[in-house]
């Protein structure tokens, strides 16, 4: 399964590394399973090593509010133009800084009953060894959000069938009521999701990033 790929590389790094917080950095297009391989990492690691020893930080939370966004930048929402990069870059680069510091970091999570972020709703615990910080664009090689590998030790990347994805985003604005019909999914993928898509494998940044196996 790749939860044990990504969590024997995680296991690697403690071994060289030592007592340091290490962050991974987890990319993927719409539909691969980011949070879900993410989630699975942490909740393995916190059963081995103790709560509170991983956690995962979604770029999620920073989307820019819909209040403040356009017709068309509501029309396109989850388009790197609508997301917070450079607030993104800064907590990234501040979860080495608390851990140094031995304090508590808190940031924002994005709720999906309002469809907004949500500050100071996910914390990273100063006893929090490993971060999995996940997201559509934690790897792309345009400004800001290529300033986020600086702040890493180690990059993944998470390829997916692109019908696989679209099936999986249909039924996922289903269930979230964005849509009232799996087909109508369909189309909200086509006219937003692949879009998407489309500019994270144009803009990838490949260097010493490991592909992990699709979910």
């Amino acid at each position: 399964m790749v939860w044990r790929q990504a969590v024997g590389r995680v296991e690697d790094r403690l071994q060289k590394t030592g007592a340091a917080r290490l962050v991974f950095l987890l990319g993927g297009g719409p539909g691969s399973g980011k949070t879900t391989l993410a989630e699975a990492v942490v909740e393995q690691l916190n059963s081995k090593h103790g709560a509170g020893y991983a956690v995962v930080v979604g770029m999620d939370g920073y989307h820019i509010p819909r209040a403040c966004l356009s017709g068309e930048e509501l029309r396109r929402r989850g388009a790197p133009w609508t997301i917070d990069g450079v607030g993104f870059v800064e907590a990234v680069k501040s979860l080495k800084r608390a851990w140094r510091e031995e304090q508590d970091l808190w940031l924002p999570m994005f709720d999906h009953s309002t469809k907004d972020p949500v500050k100071r709703s996910v914390c990273v615990p100063k006893t929090a060894q490993v971060v999995v910080v996940e997201g559509l664009y934690v790897l792309l090689s345009t400004a800001p959000w290529n300033q986020v590998r600086t702040y890493a030790d180690e990059a993944w990347y998470l390829p997916v069938d692109d019908q696989v994805a679209k099936e999986r985003l249909a039924k996922r604005h289903f269930r979230a009521g964005i849509v009232s019909s799996l087909e109508e999914g369909r189309i909200q993928t086509e006219l937003n999701d692949e879009k998407n898509a489309r500019i994270i494998r144009g803009q990838l940044n490949t260097e010493d990033v490991i592909f992990l196996n699709p979910i």
